[in-house]
């Protein structure tokens, strides 16, 4: 089935405030102070593909002294995505950090672990069913920052019997340069006897995880029964299984400044892809419009936000330039 991709259009392309409430919302975010405008709900099949806003700002008052920066901000936009399965944050205020691959992985110690390819990825595998043992090189950084949430992909289904492995993962932090000294912190992000079956992302660790310098990963498990995989080798005629898929990739968010924080019309302006001032009389400016780009692809229970901070704006509307997408799914009869 084919169907043509509409520009969306009439008060579904304009970020409303209170948008659930009777009446479909406002589109009107100024005046109260905070006002915070969305998009409507994504549904089952649909994306959106946001390529900007069209903003019209107006004040009572003169706009000019709101082109130097401010102590608090102006206006911010928000993004929601699943940027790995079940964390839901936003790509425009995270940096990640993927530790994967031969060189993340042979640079570490093993214990009854070997770095094999499985579906076309290096992924630690067990060998047999002893307790293995992972644990990463020391990664040094020139600069503090704060990790926010962390995701990791084991190459097993969750409908795994839960009794055929458990795991813990740990990241080691440095708050200084002084590497050869114990960790300052150890924050455990899958504890230990974690089943295939658990959620494989911790969220919210910020309160332990500031200020790193260094950290170094280290990954546990405990091998109940082998799965059955196998590798092939000309002239090997061993049958047996060489043990058990167990991680693939780590993932670790940092906090970074956003992208999308204004504290000043300037820093708007510079964000846009055009502007335009109207009432200018006796030297002040009551009015602007701009088209800010601010790109994103939306799906279901994924969201696009824009919030105004200041009370100085009489009016302040969003308007997106965005297509919506849609291709229901097949059903079998």
């Amino acid at each position: 089935m084919l169907l043509d991709n509409i520009k969306l259009s009439g008060k579904d392309a304009y970020l409303l405030a209170n948008r659930t409430a009777a009446g479909g919302g406002s589109i009107n975010l100024g005046g109260a102070n905070p006002q915070k405008g969305i998009t409507p709900e994504i549904g089952k099949g649909e994306v959106l593909e946001i390529s900007g806003i069209f903003l019209h700002i107006e004040s009572g008052a003169d706009l000019l002294p709101l082109f130097s920066r401010q102590s608090n901000k102006l206006v911010s936009v928000d993004v929601k995505k699943e940027m790995f399965p079940e964390l839901f944050k936003d790509p425009y205020k995270h940096r990640v950090h993927t530790i994967s691959g031969y060189d993340d992985f042979n640079r570490g110690a093993f214990e009854n672990l070997r770095v094999m390819e499985v579906d076309g990825y290096p992924t630690l595998v067990s060998e047999g069913t002893q307790p293995c043992k992972w644990i990463s090189a020391i990664y040094q950084f020139p600069r503090q920052f704060t990790i926010d949430s962390a995701a990791w992909y084991i190459p097993t289904s969750k409908l795994t019997p839960k009794d055929g492995f458990s795991y813990e993962l740990k990241m080691h932090i440095w708050n200084n340069d002084h590497i050869q000294q114990p960790a300052s912190h150890i924050i455990v992000l899958a504890s230990t006897g974690t089943k295939p079956d658990a959620d494989r992302i911790k969220d919210n660790i910020q309160p332990h995880a500031k200020n790193i310098k260094a950290y170094q990963m280290e990954f546990n498990a405990t091998v109940n029964f082998d799965t059955y995989f196998r590798e092939r080798q000309v002239g090997n005629n061993d049958t047996q299984s060489t043990g058990r898929p167990l991680l693939r990739a780590i993932n670790l968010l940092e906090m970074v400044e956003p992208v999308y924080d204004f504290y000043s019309l300037e820093e708007l302006m510079a964000a846009s892809a055009k502007y335009e001032f109207f009432q200018e009389r006796d030297q002040e400016l009551k009015g602007m419009t701009l088209a800010l780009i601010a790109t994103a692809a939306l799906e279901e229970n994924e969201e696009y936000s824009i919030t105004v901070h200041s009370d100085k704006f009489k009016i302040f509307q969003a308007r997106l330039a965005a297509e919506l997408k849609l291709k229901p799914p097949a059903i079998d009869k």
